[in-house]
């Protein structure tokens, strides 16, 4: 998310608007609109203080439940968690937004059901890709690494269970290609965090064919390397609103395999491999497949390869209308 918040706030300013990074301890914050990424509820009390300001608020959703819609209807029906429940702080913080911006067809609709937002309130505005994920070679990234095969799959995620490394270990053993993940740990480091990426870094060290190398700035060259380098992408998350990696390594003209749950197939079709993301039987099958096909051989929906510089155009516009109506 951090990435996409960056590249939005230099295709703004490139477009000629002028950006500031909240800081939150600013007495005298002042802007014509904020826009928040993401719901969650760590950000409530950020919008609450924005709301409290006077600053009208454009909210990028991020929005992928993880119940069913029907458990939800029960859970509001229970006055406390109505009023209490994290989903509870995260529906009122998009209800109150000026205007919600969803990255998908199927986010556009799972705010409506799951929400209740009037369709004038969302606009889509699907993630980019940056001119580089097209052009770069896989040269930095065989320097940097040594890593000279032409059999590498990729996995480009936070280290997390809702990522789903250890299901793509295990789905590629034995294959004889080189696994590579790039990302950081999961933020919290207790409980089925920590057991998670204990066993991943046990993997790691027992696997001369895997490696694992951290996140590095969205300006270094590495991950659009990465990308060039890698035979097949694997985006195997359990919950994944749009995966942006996806996008960037089909760019690249890796094959990718996803997740086979409602929100990629709708983002995809049928121009891309799929798997359930707890079948390793069902990871494997689609890895080797892309493993066997040509490299580049998918072809990714035209109107999910944006520039930023369109996506500043459409988040000026969604700008300007909040602006006129406060």
């Amino acid at each position: 998310m951090e990435v996409t918040q960056d590249r939005v706030a230099e295709s703004l300013e490139k477009a000629g608007v002028y950006v500031e990074k909240l800081d939150y301890w600013n007495p005298k914050l002042t802007a014509n609109v904020a826009h928040v990424f993401g719901s969650e509820l760590g950000v409530a009390h950020i919008v609450s203080k924005l709301y409290g300001l006077g600053i009208p608020v454009v909210t990028t959703a991020m929005f992928t439940p993880i119940h069913p819609l029907w458990l939800y209807k029960v859970a509001w029906a229970i006055p406390l968690l109505r009023t209490k429940s994290t989903m509870s702080v995260r529906r009122e913080l998009l209800q109150k937004s000026s205007a919600v911006v969803a990255i998908s067809p199927v986010e556009v609709e799972l705010l409506q059901q799951f929400i209740g937002l009037p369709a004038d309130v969302i606009h889509m505005v699907p993630n980019a890709v940056s001119p580089q994920f097209f052009t770069t070679t896989a040269d930095e990234f065989r320097r940097r690494t040594g890593i000279m095969s032409d059999n590498i799959v990729l996995c480009v995620g936070t280290i997390e269970p809702r990522k789903n490394q250890l299901r793509v270990i295990e789905a590629v053993r034995g294959l004889g290609a080189e696994l590579v993940f790039i990302g950081n740990p999961g933020v919290e480091y207790y409980g089925k965090q920590k057991e998670f990426f204990d066993a991943f870094e046990r993997e790691v060290k027992a696997n001369n064919s895997i490696h694992w190398f951290r996140t590095t700035p969205h300006t270094d060259p590495f991950l659009a390397s990465a990308f060039a380098a890698a035979k097949v992408h694997v985006l195997a998350s359990v919950v994944e609103a749009h995966g942006m990696v996806t996008i960037e390594a089909a760019a690249a003209g890796a094959n990718v395999v996803v997740s086979d749950i409602p929100t990629q197939r709708t983002l995809y079709g049928d121009t891309v491999d799929y798997a359930k993301p707890t079948s390793i039987g069902e990871l494997r099958a689609a890895i080797v497949r892309q493993l066997s096909a040509p490299r580049g051989s998918q072809t990714i929906p035209s109107f999910l390869l944006n520039d930023w510089d369109e996506v500043a155009r459409l988040l000026i516009n969604i700008y300007q209308r909040v602006v006129r109506k406060h």
